[in-house]
């Protein structure tokens, strides 16, 4: 299964619910956002995300390659007391 694939895939079988994952945005547009960057077909490895939470997500695990991905979506929380 392509990357398209797997993201259909989570869409189909994992609810999306009413808010960022993150930033507790309510929008109708979130994105499934890959957490450990390889893209396992587990949903328990997707979260959702807006949009600019989805960039700053993907920026933080391409500046920081080693850092635990967890620690990262925890740290962004924090920026909004999440």
């Amino acid at each position: 299964m392509g990357y398209a694939g797997l993201h259909k895939w989570v869409r189909q079988n994992k609810p999306i619910p009413k808010t960022c994952e993150i930033c507790g945005k309510v929008t109708t547009k979130l994105y499934a956002a890959n957490i450990s960057g390889k893209y396992k077909r587990d949903l328990n490895d997707f979260i959702y995300l807006c949009g600019p939470c989805h960039d700053k997500f993907d920026k933080q695990k391409l500046k920081y390659p080693n850092k635990d991905p967890e620690l990262i979506i925890k740290e962004l929380r924090k920026r909004y007391n999440k």
